[in-house]
């Protein structure tokens, strides 16, 4: 026996054994169905170094304690013996929790009661399988009452992409129904406009029904553009028969304006046209659009394609900075067309010819290219037509830009 210890170093062994062991015993209890080696080892010490601390201090109020080496030895012993048995215990500890954890939550609809007193407090083998749809309801309803189309399209993921087998028809309806009603709220914004085409608005409307049926479509634009510009034979009567102070203008070279990765940053632009003019018309989220990774159609997503084909037309435009003629510019025009497409059908589209350059005003750089005035053109052709297929399906698109820049 060794004397009998202090009251400092009684209470600390009370205190930290206590401390200690609770932490052990609870981290025990919750985790050591995971495994013998390490979790429950390591859970089975803390709990019984903490207990060894604590049955110390007690013992420390009343007499000398314990040689070390018989404590630490009968501590071992129990380790080992806690430790072989934790995942049997653990397991019968988390199998009596979960009916009173889903008590606890059963028929809440909030995401947060959720989190906190069923998956925090009940390991995921021992949950229901109808929790993710119990769980997804919840979420769903907050997002409707907050109008958050991103939390909603993210749910719709996991239901009907990522994980469909662990959620049920009840959770893909709360999401389907979540999302119509907030599609419904944005569509009361929507103004009556003049552009509309009754076919594309049509097959718009079936669009926005396949979105409110499954929201983890995708809407993915395909921008496809050919063609470019360059002289023609009709220039030399045109040089001819205009004022001559026109003839010694240079005539700006077209450059790399219509090169295919200048093609491939117009997608770019044209879907940011597209999801702003959506954005100031309803709800930011309530239709992502996004540049599709190749030119196939995905199946079971929404395909927006973008086709333009460039035209070189008989005459020159003007390039004026400060009100005074700088250059010349080849004249053109170009053919668009718009289709919409669903699980391999086309459902509405419709075709355009626009002169871009008649009235374009733009700011170039000192670094921008000698062509950045033809890249600026048909950004602004391609812009012009995002919204006027804002239009085209119903919607009132938001007014041009005043003027243009060139984008690298």
């Amino acid at each position: 026996m060794s004397s009998k210890p202090g009251i400092f170093a009684t209470l600390c062994r009370l205190c930290f054994g206590f401390i200690t062991g609770l932490v052990g015993l609870q981290l025990y209890l919750e985790s050591s169905w995971e495994g013998i080696f390490p979790v429950a080892m390591f859970f089975a010490f803390l709990l019984v170094v903490g207990g060894r601390w604590f049955l110390l201090g007690l013992l420390g109020f009343v007499m000398p304690l314990p040689p070390r080496k018989l404590t630490w030895g009968l501590a071992g012993l129990l380790m080992l013996a806690l430790g072989c048995i934790g995942p049997t215990v653990s397991s019968a500890y988390q199998k009596s929790q979960e009916p009173v954890r889903w008590k606890a939550v059963a028929g809440s609809k909030d995401p947060v009661a959720w989190q906190i007193e069923y998956r925090n407090k009940v390991a995921e083998p021992f949950r229901r399988t109808e929790y993710l749809s119990r769980e997804c309801e919840a979420i769903c309803d907050k997002a409707l009452k907050h109008s958050d189309f991103e939390v909603i399209r993210s749910q719709a993921q996991l239901a009907f992409v990522s994980n469909p087998k662990d959620y049920d028809d009840g959770a893909r309806k709360a999401i389907s129904e979540a999302w119509s009603r907030l599609q419904a709220e944005g569509l009361k914004r929507v103004k009556p406009t003049k552009l509309a085409d009754p076919a594309l608005s049509a097959a718009f409307k079936d669009v926005l029904e396949a979105l409110a049926a499954n929201p983890s479509r995708k809407v993915q634009l395909h921008y496809e553009a050919e063609g470019s510009l360059a002289a023609l034979s009709q220039d030399k009567q045109f040089f001819s028969e205009i004022d001559p102070k026109y003839r010694k203008l240079p005539i700006v070279p077209v450059g790399d304006a219509f090169s295919a990765e200048a093609h491939k940053r117009r997608a770019g632009q044209v879907c940011s046209a597209l999801q702003t003019s959506f954005n100031g018309v309803w709800p930011k989220g309530m239709m992502n659009i996004q540049v599709a990774p190749g030119d196939k159609e995905l199946p079971g997503d929404v395909n927006f394609w973008v086709h333009a084909t460039v035209h070189r037309i008989p005459g020159f435009y003007t390039n004026s900075d400060e009100g005074k003629i700088t250059s010349l510019l080849y004249k053109c025009e170009v053919q668009w067309l718009f289709r919409i497409t669903m699980d391999g059908k086309e459902i509405g589209k419709f075709g355009f010819r626009s002169e871009p350059a008649k009235h374009v005003s733009y700011r170039t750089m000192k670094n921008d290219p000698a062509w950045a005035a033809y890249s600026i053109v048909m950004d602004s052709a391609a812009d012009n037509f995002a919204r006027l297929i804002v239009g085209r399906l119903g919607l009132v698109p938001p007014p041009a830009p005043e003027s243009y820049n060139f984008v690298r």
